[in-house]
């Protein structure tokens, strides 16, 4: 898998959780969530590939297509590229990154933060150093 499926990935992270419920951050949510994929699936996707995709234990590796697809069945699609599909014909997944506000640098002060958000998920924080110049503080489901 290449570095491009990591908005997509981290969305269907996302909606693992939410279809569950709630956040999955401890050990017994992990088993849990393992067995409730089983019962609704038919699959098994043990525990520790989920902590591993989650990122609860250090190792973080490229998952295996199998692993995306049986947790989008989990959300009721087919495959993961058919989740991947159905997020680009999503309005919610395409980010609109226009609106009709603005605001220009000669607004702010030396030392104010800006909270700049967008679809799906996706925020960065800015702090004004001066002179037209940021300073990234946060990124949320971004890459800067």
């Amino acid at each position: 898998m290449s570095q491009t499926i990591i908005p997509e990935l981290n969305y269907l992270l996302r909606q693992v959780e939410k279809k569950l419920g709630r956040e999955i951050c401890t050990s017994s949510d992990f088993e849990a969530l393992s067995i409730i994929i089983e019962k609704e699936t038919g699959e098994l996707l043990s525990s520790s590939t989920l902590k591993r995709l989650y990122g609860y234990v250090s190792m973080k590796p490229i998952p295996r297509k199998t692993t995306l697809d049986i947790l989008s069945r989990y959300l009721g699609y087919r495959n993961f590229s058919e989740f991947v599909q159905n997020l680009k014909n999503n309005s919610a997944f395409c980010p609109q990154l226009f609106s009709n506000e603005s605001l220009h640098s000669d607004q702010l002060q030396k030392g104010d933060e800006l909270r700049i958000g967008w679809d799906p998920d996706r925020v960065v924080r800015l702090r004004h150093l001066g002179g037209g110049e940021y300073e990234v503080i946060e990124s949320i489901n971004s890459q800067l």
